[in-house]
């Protein structure tokens, strides 16, 4: 006798005979929102987003993997947040379709995190960003906590320079939430 917890062939097998509009349907339904006009400090957890719920069920079978692979909208996630090649592949699948980007930073004394990561990894798809979220954290604990926080938002400017230096011609939502 199966055991109703655990899933039988036979389930998997109705997963794969379902029609492809259907299963991207679903797979854009298992995945939460994620909210750029009340974007918080806290980023929602990177396995809830589109992007990962098509990477899950990429790994199904050889059909939803190349199924999801094949649909560029559910790659047009990314965040600073990812592991680098997983971003890289997030970008690479998602083909010339619009990002939504996400960008969460520290401040780290003497650098803002992320900003390396901005320079190196984004400026080529940048022509397609039309939403970004940038998350900074300036939360400093030093004795000299007034000078801290000044150099803090001395590097959120030095961002937004860099920002400005990049191809962004379809940007057309940006979020700066920080906190202090």
């Amino acid at each position: 006798v199966p055991s109703p917890l655990l899933p039988s062939f036979h389930h998997h097998q109705m997963l794969d005979n379902l029609p492809d509009e259907i299963t991207v349907e679903i797979v854009k339904h298992c995945a939460e929102p994620r909210p750029f006009a009340h974007a918080t400090i806290k980023a929602p957890p990177l396995q809830t987003s589109i992007t990962y719920e098509a990477l899950k069920w990429s790994h199904l079978s050889k059909r939803h993997r190349e199924l999801m692979r094949s649909i560029p909208g559910l790659w047009s996630w990314v965040s600073s947040a990812m592991h680098p090649i997983f971003l890289q592949e997030c970008l690479k699948l998602s083909g010339g379709h619009d990002l939504d980007v996400e960008i969460n930073a520290e401040y780290r004394g003497l650098e803002l995190a992320s900003l390396e990561m901005l320079r190196a990894i984004y400026p080529p798809s940048s022509k397609r960003w039309v939403s970004l979220i940038l998350r900074i954290n300036l939360m400093v604990d030093a004795p000299h906590e007034d000078q801290t926080q000044e150099e803090a938002m001395e590097l959120v400017e030095e961002f937004y320079i860099h920002l400005h230096r990049l191809n962004v011609p379809k940007l057309t939502k940006l979020n700066l939430v920080y906190e202090v």
